[in-house]
């Protein structure tokens, strides 16, 4: 792994550029990414109870090299060893074709009780991680220690929701929910970008 972000200049303040679809999509994504409404609240009661209770294995990921992957054959070579489940797209993200789902423990050290990967026909177009409510701040600590402070930060909510994000050096982008969800059991949810994913433009910019 590459070292956290050290840049001896500081980084500018920069403006979030996220289209409210997208960010409605990230969130639906997050919260509801394996078990879908109407019977969500006692989905994401089921989805912890089974991530307490079963025995699951802990997992390392370097974010930068997901803008490689073209489809679920890369990414069972990636994730070699563990239980990747690739279905029909689930999340109705506009062109996914393939969704696959990784049960764990943790991942890169975070409590993490899955990560979903979905594929349009020739690339990746989201990852989403589900952090248990309990280990909120632990998401945001990694994120910080690894990539330095984020580059955009939203005051007010938009969806509901606040988002801080992070450019990778290789374009993409990562967005991490400023605060715990309201909702009992909703988890926290670090979500990956390709570059130019937002509407063909960067995701965060000038």
């Amino acid at each position: 792994m590459t070292p956290p972000h050290s840049d001896p200049k500081p980084r500018r303040p920069l403006r979030l550029l996220l289209l409210c679809t997208v960010l409605v999509l990230a969130i639906l994504y997050a919260v509801f990414g394996r078990s879908p409404p109407p019977a969500a609240h006692s989905a994401l009661i089921r989805e912890y109870e089974l991530y307490k209770s079963e025995l699951r294995p802990d997992a390392t990921l370097q974010f930068e090299a997901l803008s490689t992957l073209a489809d679920e054959a890369g990414l069972k070579t990636l994730l070699s060893g563990l239980n990747v489940d690739c279905r029909a797209d689930w999340t109705g993200i506009p062109d996914a074709t393939r969704s696959c789902a990784v049960d764990l423990k943790s991942l890169n050290g975070v409590p993490t009780m899955y990560v979903n990967f979905t594929f349009a026909s020739n690339r990746l177009l989201r990852v989403s991680t589900a952090i248990p409510q309990e280990a909120h701040a632990q998401g945001r600590t990694y994120l910080e220690q690894r990539f330095g402070k984020p580059e955009a930060v939203q005051r007010f909510p938009s969806a509901g929701v606040r988002l801080v994000g992070w450019t990778l050096s290789d374009g993409s982008t990562l967005f991490y929910n400023r605060d715990r969800f309201g909702e009992d059991y909703a988890p926290s949810s670090i979500q990956w970008l390709p570059k130019n994913a937002c509407d063909g433009r960067p995701c965060i910019a000038n």
